[in-house]
Parts: structure tokens; C-alpha cells; sequence
């Protein structure tokens, strides 16, 4: 659809005002999507004051911070280049976007290592805090 026919059909909405959107709600509500409503039962979670983890985790939560704490340190060269090549990037930072000398490959691979970086490095943050708080608990406890 061309500019000129959008706009035209936005005007002619405008003017058909409240009646129109009345029917289009009236539509809307006819419309239903098999199973819809039935999505949160079928949710396995549990959760805690930290967060959400597995139901089915046979370990307590403070095992399960702990193994997720291990798989972020313990990321090989290889699972990165995997977690690399999975990668989108949405956004250059700006220093990278700048720089004239390097082609745009060059620049999409080297903020691929930097939100890779980033992300782990997060990640492991939030482990630790969740774990030292997990602690702190059980120490009072």
C-alpha cells in the first residue's frame, strides 16, 4: 500500500469515529485462540523470594545457583565460538559505529565479543549476589 492510501484510509477511520471501533472490539472478542487461556497451568515453576527455578530440581536452590554459577565461570572457547555464532547483533556501540577502518563485519564480529562478554559477565553477577543472599538466609535461618 502506497503512502497516499494509508493516509487516506487513516483519514476515512477518523472519520468514521466510535462506530467503527465498537465494531472492530466486537470483532476482536469473536476471535478466539484455542487454549489461550489454559497456558499458566501448564507452567512448571516454583518459585522463591530470589526468583523462579524448576519445580522438578531434586536439589535445593541454593544447589541450583551454584550449578548455574559453574556453567557461566566454566564457559570453554568452544561454547562461546557456539554462543558467538547464535548471535545477533541489533546495535553497534559507538565507538565501534565510528570507526571508518574496519568493515562492517569487522565491527558486527567485535560486538558479538563484547555482548558475549557483557552477558556473561552479568550473568555471573547475578549468580553471586543470588547465592551470597541464599546464604545470608541460611545463615539466619
Amino acid at each position: 500500500m502506497k503512502r497516499r492510501g494509508f493516509l487516506g484510509l487513516m483519514g476515512g477511520a477518523l472519520a468514521a469515529g466510535p462506530s467503527m471501533a465498537k465494531e472492530a472490539v466486537a470483532g476482536l472478542e469473536s476471535l478466539s485462540v484455542p487454549g489461550a487461556m489454559h497456558v499458566a497451568p501448564y507452567i512448571d515453576i516454583g518459585t522463591t523470594e530470589t526468583g523462579i527455578y524448576p519445580v522438578d530440581e531434586k536439589d535445593s536452590h541454593g544447589d541450583w545457583l551454584r550449578a548455574r554459577l559453574a556453567e557461566v565461570t566454566g564457559t570453554t572457547e568452544q561454547q562461546k565460538r557456539e554462543r558467538l555464532a547464535q548471535m545477533t547483533v541489533r546495535q553497534l556501540d559507538p565507538d565501534l559505529a565510528v570507526n571508518r577502518s574496519f568493515s562492517l563485519s569487522a565491527k558486527v564480529e567485535m560486538q558479538k565479543r563484547r555482548d558475549l562478554e557483557r552477558d556473561l559477565a552479568a550473568s555471573k553477577r547475578y549468580y553471586t549476589n543470588e547465592l551470597a543472599e541464599w546464604l545470608k538466609r541460611q545463615a539466619l535461618s
